[in-house]
């Protein structure tokens, strides 16, 4: 990216001064899983061995999971997953709420260890933040993982200072696509949906987005075309319980396959230069 112009350029985002960074700058927020970091991987193995861990622990036996079970919960909170997933089984009368505490913290910790020791960075993602970062953007992560695993993810990231605003959904009331851990996140931001852009992988985080009024980078890397027009066809038409999303869908959301700084600064209305 070429530095900015020696000439500052006022904006109603701000201005754009001599060493290339914006005063009063907008923001993005990105999803953590599936978008800054491969992880899902971690998560399949995590579950299986989280969940088995406890159960064996406690006289249930053992349960192999295997990681096209875990394909549906993309998106989702630990807890949940969880849930239902000792539904599918049979369990969830089996196991007391304590018990089902320590299989969720299980989960989260093997997870976080896993990641720590054989981290998989999504490149472009990682390699936009740290542009945007220099850009002097604002940062943020909305993300359905627990805390311990975000912090743990940006540090092997390198984007431990980049992103100082970070959200989690597992305690919310709510989780994606409910758009509660967007709101809470631009509160924490000081900044309107207006002046923020979110960066997403899945149907559920690209709906939580939206809802909450972000434009959204739906980003669908290796997915061709037909592939990504199927998504966003299945995505205008989910019901949210007060008609379909398809006015958000077509007025925010822009599908893509690969992450390019300029044409996010862009949909914020910063000076690409």
């Amino acid at each position: 990216m070429t530095p900015a112009r020696q000439r500052p350029t006022s904006s109603s985002e701000g201005e754009v001064v001599a060493t290339g960074r914006l005063t009063d700058p907008p923001g993005v927020v990105f999803d953590l899983d599936g978008t800054l970091i491969d992880s899902e991987p971690s998560w399949a193995r995590g579950f299986s061995l989280g969940l088995a861990q406890v159960l064996e622990a406690h006289g249930h036996g053992t349960h192999d999971l295997r990681p096209e079970d875990m394909a549906r919960f993309q998106g989702g909170r630990v807890p949940d997953t969880v849930a239902a997933t000792l539904a599918d089984l049979g369990l969830d009368a089996a196991l007391d709420a304590g018990e089902t505490r320590q299989v969720v913290q299980a989960v989260i910790d093997w997870v976080c260890a896993d990641v720590a020791a054989a981290p998989v960075p999504i490149p472009e993602a990682v390699e936009l933040a740290h542009a945007l970062h220099r850009r002097g953007i604002r940062l943020a992560v909305a993300s359905s993982s627990a805390l311990p695993f975000i912090d743990a993810a940006l540090e092997v990231l390198g984007l431990r200072e980049a992103i100082p605003v970070r959200t989690s959904a597992i305690d919310l009331p709510r989780g994606k696509p409910d758009p509660l851990v967007y709101v809470l996140t631009l509160h924490e931001m000081g900044l309107p949906a207006s002046r923020v852009v979110a960066i997403e992988d899945s149907p559920v985080g690209v709906e939580s987005a939206v809802r909450a009024g972000l434009r959204c980078v739906w980003f669908m890397p290796g997915a061709p075309d037909a592939e990504r027009a199927d998504r966003v066809r299945a995505l205008k038409a989910a019901d949210t319980g007060s008609g379909t999303l398809a006015a958000q869908v077509d007025a925010l959301v822009a599908p893509v396959p690969h992450l390019r700084a300029d044409d996010v600064l862009r949909m914020i209305g910063a000076d690409a230069r």
